[in-house]
């Protein structure tokens, strides 16, 4: 179980911390929280199946889980800057 509430809050900073750097409004935070969840379950799975579990916290790696979210959210970032372009 505390794996599993520091999987959310590892997530959770991620998406936090990219909407303050690059989110124009409040209603982009859903789309950046659920963006890090995402790539932060990609970053987890690839970890364990790979076996690279350089920093580990707890069962966690979380190198990779952090890894998978940001790749998740500048993807996210990406779209949102040219769908605001047209």
């Amino acid at each position: 179980m505390t794996t599993f509430i520091l999987f959310l809050w590892l997530a959770g900073m991620c998406g936090l911390a990219f909407h303050f750097f690059y989110g124009q409004s409040l209603s982009s935070i859903p789309f950046f929280l659920l963006a890090a969840v995402g790539g932060a379950i990609v970053g987890y799975t690839a970890s364990v199946l790979l076996g690279l579990n350089f920093l580990s916290v707890g069962g966690l790696p979380v190198l990779g889980t952090a890894l998978g979210a940001i790749l998740f959210l500048s993807l996210v970032q990406r779209i949102q800057v040219k769908d605001e372009q047209r």
